[in-house]
């Protein structure tokens, strides 16, 4: 298992971070998240990380994968209406630079940051 990044906008009043993250992985709805512009994040996705797998058709929910041929960094991104969720690998090697554009590019779309490994929601 990798480093988890997992990203979705508040729409009104929600629950705290990790009961809304513990409900995404589930599978379950969560009340109070917006439904997020899936494909245009994905686009984006395509976009930052050149060379970025996306089999055809394109699966609902994902995952796409990328591989940074300069390092050992790996990314698996995958997503819901209301989430997106991605997995930087391997756990200790990757890169800080490759998490900090998956974090800047989701701010593009008003999704900061839950970083799961410390249980922190990062402001918007």
């Amino acid at each position: 298992m990798g480093h988890q990044l997992i990203f979705w906008r508040e729409g009104g009043d929600t629950p705290s971070a990790a009961s809304v993250y513990s409900s995404l992985m589930e599978g379950s709805r969560t009340a109070g998240l917006t439904d997020l512009p899936i494909d245009r994040i994905i686009d984006r996705f395509a976009v930052a990380f050149e060379g970025i797998d996306r089999p055809l058709p394109f699966e609902p929910t994902g995952p796409i994968f990328w591989e940074d041929p300069a390092s050992v960094t790996s990314l698996q991104v995958w997503w819901t209406s209301t989430h997106v969720g991605v997995e930087l690998r391997p756990v200790g090697l990757f890169s800080h630079d490759v998490a900090n554009r998956v974090i800047d590019l989701m701010r593009e779309f008003d999704c900061p940051l839950y970083d799961p490994q410390v249980d922190q929601r990062f402001s918007a």
